[in-house]
């Protein structure tokens, strides 16, 4: 599937700023290009392969059908947390943009419908998106299709290539002299963590300032970009540092706090972590439980076998579970007779007797908030 008709509106996805806006003529010479490399891998001729272009169904479609029989069936709130959406909220974010989820989510009902389509592939980044389409699917046709993403090719310092990023050219005293935003070259070699310390009167004295000239989505590059006028110190940390920017690197990282220089490297370097106290009672372990290089808080019950996982507050593992290479959020009951291996269970999540989940260490399978399985 090519995207003669989304192009025309841009994937917001990944993108820190709005894409250009390119003619009808520049997209179909683009469509006619990617048809001709594609040709060198999969064969068209004879129905073999099909090549479609959205353009067919979306370029003429009537806005007001659409809002009312489409963009009734979307929830704006659902669409506010995809992390595409909420990135884009601090720079910026058109409504042109902001629909394009219905556009590609009607792409896969039209493929389903048309061509009994019941499986689509696509990179990380493209989650909400596709989603929108399994659900869009099931709303108007009934139908339960399927989707996978695979990870993107990521840059050393684990943004994918296109991704945002803040480049610091920081003189010899440690002061800010230019910044650049998600460069396609940059001589400058200083990535931004995205953590500022400033006074708190300043902090709301910008704050109001951005207000007052119309800025109502704050975030780091705010203040960064603020360079010239407020004087930006910086400070190269040259340490440890686990960016965190999807599901994969999410669960990597919290496997690699089980090794304990990693561990050691992050919380006991000398300087102290403030953070909430929770009153929970110690952990109990059953005289049948088995636990091996897992991290556990307080307050959970284990009777089965627990390795190389990390438990939460709260958590209920039943008699003759095993849980192997796993992260299991707060509150969250796991039945007996249970085997869990590379998932991710948010909180308050219920695992009935019996079941069996198996992911893979880059896929892990996730389980949403207080869902039963």
């Amino acid at each position: 599937l090519v995207g003669g008709g989304t192009a025309m509106i841009g994937d917001p996805s990944g993108k820190t700023s709005a894409r250009p806006i390119m003619t009808v003529e520049t997209i179909d010479e683009n469509v006619a290009c990617l048809k001709k490399q594609l040709s060198r891998f999969l064969d068209f001729s004879d129905g073999k392969a099909l090549l479609l272009n959205n353009a067919v169904w979306l370029r003429n479609l009537n806005l007001l059908e659409f809002l009312r029989d489409i963009g009734s069936l979307f929830s704006v709130p659902r669409m506010l947390s995809h992390e595409s959406v909420k990135m884009r909220l601090e720079t910026g974010l058109s409504f042109l943009e902001f629909s394009y989820p219905l556009m590609q989510g009607y792409d896969f009902y039209i493929l389903n419908k048309d061509y009994n389509c019941e499986f689509q592939f696509g990179g990380q980044d493209q989650w909400g998106n596709m989603t929108a389409g399994t659900g869009l699917t099931r709303r108007l046709a009934n139908k339960t299709v399927n989707v996978a993403t695979f990870p993107l090719l990521l840059k050393r310092d684990g943004t994918k290539f296109g991704g945002p990023n803040y480049i610091l050219d920081v003189d010899r005293r440690g002061w800010v002299k230019d910044m650049l935003f998600n460069p396609e070259k940059s001589s400058f070699t200083k990535s931004s963590m995205g953590i500022i310390c400033m006074r708190r009167e300043l902090l709301i004295d910008l704050i109001a300032e951005m207000m007052a000239r119309g800025t109502n989505h704050v975030g780091i590059h705010s203040f960064v970009k603020k360079y010239d006028t407020l004087r930006v110190h910086a400070y190269e940390y040259k340490g440890l540092v686990l960016r965190i920017n999807n599901v994969q690197s999410y669960f990597n990282s919290s496997m690699m706090l089980l090794n304990n220089q990693i561990r050691a490297e992050l919380f006991w370097n000398g300087m102290p972590i403030y953070t909430k106290v929770k009153d929970e009672a110690p952990t109990l372990y059953f005289d049948d439980c088995k636990v091996t290089d897992a991290i556990v808080s307080d307050g959970c019950r284990i009777s089965g076998n627990v390795t190389e996982s990390i438990l939460f507050r709260g958590v209920a593992v039943s008699k003759n579970c095993t849980i192997k290479n796993c992260v299991i959020m707060q509150d969250v009951h796991i039945s007996d007779n249970c085997y869990l291996e590379n998932v991710i269970l948010d909180k308050n999540s219920v695992v009935r007797p019996g079941v069996k989940l198996v992911g893979h260490k880059d896929y892990p399978v996730v389980i949403g908030k207080g869902a039963i399985v």
